[in-house]
């Protein structure tokens, strides 16, 4: 089996918070398996000093965002055994924090994700590994599963590609105003409260939600609340679920799965965000 892991942060190159324990972790344990897991993260400021050697793959992506297109190099390394891709563009990750300053959030990091969910699939195309799962992570891979299910559809390489989407932290969901929404180069018809519309702004996280093939937690006790909202105001995020619980073994901050129900064939979300008046798009 074939598994390409796509986070923001992964230890040892880049690390906020207990997501990159978890990318940094898994890819071992699946690896002791017999899995061929390879991991793909952008290539922030200071990832030379702090992780071991990058080497120069060769390979080059582009990518449209709004109506420029964007390219970068994928640059390669390794940890224990697994291969590390990362998305070398210094506009978007050369920067002194890895998404925000002391006063605020980085002003252009829809952008900046937007670009490094589409760059992950065009790393797929680029170096001919192909997984039979790409495995996205919070917020900042969540549109993965919306460009498979969109932008994507029609491409015979990325057909049989299924999604697994594990939400780390709930608090932080991508939430962008819709000003932002041409830089998906998706048409109006998905900023609605059944795909990626969320109380008037665009919703990342929602988006994973709806379009992915698996949704899972990182703990089983951290699904439970969770199934039935989205937020700490008790906003709703999935209704009805299912649950399949799952547990995979490590022994340096064991990872858990707790699939909380199958994804939509294809893009029928069900997942409702109820906008205010005046939101609306037009179509």
């Amino acid at each position: 089996m074939k598994i390409l892991l796509a986070s923001s942060e992964v230890v040892p190159f880049a690390k906020t918070g207990g997501l990159a324990d978890v990318a940094g972790a898994l890819p071992k344990a699946l690896r002791k398996l017999g899995v061929d897991v390879r991991v793909i993260m952008p290539k922030y400021k200071g990832v030379e000093e702090k992780g071991p050697p990058l080497t120069d793959t060769g390979y080059r992506i582009s990518c449209p965002v709004s109506q420029r297109t964007v390219q970068a190099e994928i640059v390669e390394s390794h940890y224990d055994g697994i291969t590390v891709y990362l998305v070398d563009n210094d506009e978007y990750y050369y920067r002194d924090n890895l998404y925000s300053t002391q006063d605020g959030d980085y002003i252009d990091n829809a952008e900046r994700f937007v670009f490094f969910s589409k760059s992950i699939l065009e790393a797929v195309r680029a170096t001919g590994f192909v997984p039979d799962v790409i495995h996205c992570n919070d917020w900042q891979t969540a549109l993965v599963p919306v460009f498979l299910n969109t932008l994507y559809r029609q491409d015979p390489l990325f057909a049989r590609i299924p999604t697994l989407l594990t939400i780390h932290n709930l608090g932080y969901q991508g939430l962008f105003w819709h000003l932002d929404w041409h830089l998906l180069n998706m048409g109006w018809e998905y900023f609605t409260p059944t795909f990626l519309e969320f109380y008037g702004k665009i919703n990342f996280l929602k988006g994973g939600v709806v379009f992915s093939d698996l949704l899972n937690t990182v703990s089983e006790r951290y699904s439970g609340p969770r199934r039935h909202t989205a937020d700490k105001k008790g906003r709703p995020l999935r209704h009805r679920q299912r649950d399949r619980l799952r547990r995979v073994e490590s022994r340096e901050r064991p990872p858990h799965t707790c699939a909380l129900r199958p994804g939509p064939s294809r893009g029928e979300g069900r997942l409702q965000g109820r906008p205010p008046e005046g939101m609306r798009p037009s179509r």
